[in-house]
């Protein structure tokens, strides 16, 4: 049965050369504790982390380069992700 991410993992596997540097983008509100949650689910990957504060501080951007295996350690990333109210993936 086709899950939501089927068409996701096909353009991932086409568009890399596995293994691969991927980048993830997060946008969430500045006053919420979803920093430490998204770090947590790249406890175990090799990554480098950047964040930007919106202009009025409601917001914080982050950017996540992560040295994933796979397009399904990808999909892993976001299905934990998306899991969190308030945060966006980009």
């Amino acid at each position: 049965m086709p899950n939501e991410y089927d068409d996701f993992e096909i353009v991932l596997e086409n568009s890399h050369q596995w293994p691969a540097v991927y980048p993830f983008k997060f946008i969430f509100d500045s006053d919420s504790l979803h920093l430490h949650e998204i770090l947590s689910a790249f406890e175990v990957y090799e990554h480098e982390v950047t964040s930007r504060n919106s202009t009025n501080n409601r917001y914080i951007s982050l950017t996540i380069k992560a040295h994933m295996k796979s397009p399904k350690q990808v999909i892993q990333i976001y299905q934990k992700i998306n899991k969190l109210n308030g945060v966006i993936a980009l």
